[in-house]
């Protein structure tokens, strides 16, 4: 990045990160083969991500391990 920027412009890193302690809590008891995404679907990224993931990823995961009943 730094070669591509011109010579007036400062590139600065900024840590990407969540406030944990602000999410602490009981939540129950975790179930056994289930997912959360924590995304909004309302930003293109996020869609497009959950779409590739539940049209071609999770047909892959059910066919590999199947729903015990």
């Amino acid at each position: 990045m730094a070669s591509l920027r011109p010579n007036d412009c400062s590139i600065e890193v900024i840590p990407n990160g969540v406030d944990v302690a602000g999410y602490r809590g009981d939540f129950g008891a975790p179930e056994p083969d289930t997912l959360v995404y924590a995304g909004a679907l309302t930003y293109h990224a996020n869609f497009g991500a959950m779409a590739c993931f539940i049209g071609e990823i999770l047909p892959r995961i059910r066919r590999s391990a199947p729903r015990q009943s």
